[in-house]
């Protein structure tokens, strides 16, 4: 995934992120690390 759409998804789910309880936000993190590849 580029840079550029990393930071673009990584903004759309910000609030999300915000408003998420501790459960949430750590399914929310890790589908993000899926996504971007930062998972081996």
């Amino acid at each position: 995934m580029a840079q550029r759409s990393k930071r673009d998804y990584l903004q759309s789910i910000h609030n999300l992120h915000q408003q998420a309880t501790r459960a949430e936000k750590q399914a929310i993190l890790y589908e993000f690390m899926k996504l971007c590849g930062y998972l081996l």
